[in-house]
């Protein structure tokens, strides 16, 4: 007898190429170490939720993201691409989707955020089944790194300050109006600015099962290491980069090659 769908959970992504990816980091940190960090992140966030309980997928906001993406997550993983719109109605498309697809519940998680548990996540999926509409786990910054629902919520996405110190306050204000049920998990930091990296290398020395790649990622960047490139091969797997260097090479390729066909088309025109 089936089981049934698995709840779905949703990784909200780009692929961390340098100059596209944590560009907030800057000028503390260069672009490539800000997408060496971009990696060992989205390696840490879905091995985490790598659980037989859950639907594991990835979400890029570009189509040429889907390659180097997929070389980087679990085989199992599928890698689509975002709709278009803000990213309210991005993520509002992407829980009516998994909901479609007949999945029971939603969580969508940001790629930033490496200290995600599965327990977390669970977490979400618990308050939903006990009446809760939405669930979230608020971030440091005035915003969100976690939101659930089991149905349509299309109001907590509507009329938001994205990228704003007011998208909690504004989201709780929306969910009141609109007489959802809104429950609050305790924090999870995402990975924005320079003092998350230190914060990060800070705890590289406290016992954690979560973050392992980041934390060694961010101590060896932190330190300001003139090998940290091995180091966070060393931590990432260089078998990893070899694959995703391909994909980005194929991409950066296809990308030209559609750029000279555009220009040649004009000439001829």
């Amino acid at each position: 007898m089936s089981a049934g769908p698995r709840p779905a959970v949703i990784v909200f992504c780009r692929a961390p190429v340098p100059g596209r990816t944590k560009t907030r980091l800057s000028p503390a940190y260069p672009p490539e170490q800000a997408a060496a960090l971009g990696v060992a992140m989205l390696l840490d966030v879905t091995a985490a939720l790598s659980s037989g309980e859950l639907e594991l997928s990835a979400a890029v906001a570009r189509a040429e993201d889907r390659g180097p993406v997929a070389a980087l997550v679990p085989p199992d993983c599928a890698v689509a691409v975002q709709s278009d719109g803000d990213l309210g109605q991005r993520m509002r498309n992407a829980i009516r989707r998994g909901l479609g697809d007949g999945h029971p519940a939603v969580a969508l998680v940001g790629s930033d955020c490496p200290e995600v548990t599965v327990d977390l996540v669970g977490a979400a999926f618990t308050a939903l089944k006990d009446d809760a509409d939405l669930v979230i786990s608020p971030s440091g910054d005035g915003g969100y790194s976690l939101i659930a629902a089991a149905s349509d919520i299309g109001p907590v996405f509507e009329g938001i300050a994205w990228s704003t110190a007011r998208v909690i306050d504004m989201t709780r204000a929306a969910a009141a109006a609109a007489d959802l049920r809104m429950v609050e998990l305790g924090p999870l930091n995402d990975v924005d600015r320079a003092e998350d990296v230190a914060r990060l290398a800070g705890d590289s020395l406290r016992p954690s099962a979560a973050a392992v790649r980041t934390r060694a990622v961010a101590t060896a960047l932190a330190a300001r290491d003139r090998d940290w490139h091995s180091q966070v091969e060393s931590a990432n797997h260089p078998s990893l980069y070899s694959r995703f260097d391909e994909e980005v090479a194929c991409r950066s390729t296809s990308t030209r090659a559609r750029r000279a066909e555009r220009h040649s088309r004009s000439c001829r025109a």
